[in-house]
């Protein structure tokens, strides 16, 4: 039996390395420890969908789908749930335990701006759990090929800050770049 260690106290009988090798080691898995019992969630980030894609026309329910999804992830999280939405539309009819940015407000537009937003979201807070964003192209553009970038950029992201983002995006799933759907899942 190997002994594993606890991601949040390091407890091991062998601390010599462990925080040096820490990244290398244990990448895929996180270490939990309730008193005297251990508990292993091995997680392969290359399975897991970290990003999900609410595609459909203009006036298909998109964003109720969305705000559904928020009520959802408030009930079952517990870390942060944000909004990022174009404009502040959506503040009377997403929950209040949501906390909702409005890209305008911070002149957001362009996808590496919006990335950059998504990114400082992520850095600034470590309790986030999911992110949902509304009117994806609005904020970025209608290049799909510059959102298939945006996404493989957003999926590194996901990885590295542990963190769900759904996105709406008034198009078919056939303008979808293919390229994105091995790390994002349509629905």
């Amino acid at each position: 039996a190997i002994r594993k260690t606890c991601s949040l106290c390091w407890a091991s009988p062998d601390t010599r390395s462990l925080r040096e090798n820490s990244q290398k080691d244990f990448q895929n898995k996180r270490y939990y420890h309730t008193k005297d019992i251990i508990i292993i969630n091995i997680q392969f980030k290359g399975e897991i969908i970290m990003i999900t894609l609410l595609t459909g026309t203009k006036g298909s329910g998109k964003t109720k789908k969305l705000i559904a999804l928020i009520d959802e992830a408030l009930k079952s999280s517990d870390g942060n749930v944000i909004c990022v939405e174009k404009t502040d539309d959506l503040r009377h009819s997403v929950n209040y335990r949501a906390r909702l940015i409005s890209a305008d407000h911070y002149d957001v537009s362009g996808y590496e701006a919006f990335y950059g937003l998504l990114a400082g979201i992520c850095a600034s807070n470590h309790d986030i759990t999911d992110i949902f964003v509304d009117a994806t192209l609005r904020i970025g553009s209608r290049d799909y090929d510059e959102l298939g970038e945006f996404l493989k950029k957003v999926n590194a992201l996901a990885k590295d800050s542990e963190v769900k983002f759904t996105f709406t995006v008034s198009t078919e799933s056939e303008n979808i770049p293919a390229s994105v759907l091995d790390f994002c899942e349509l629905k």
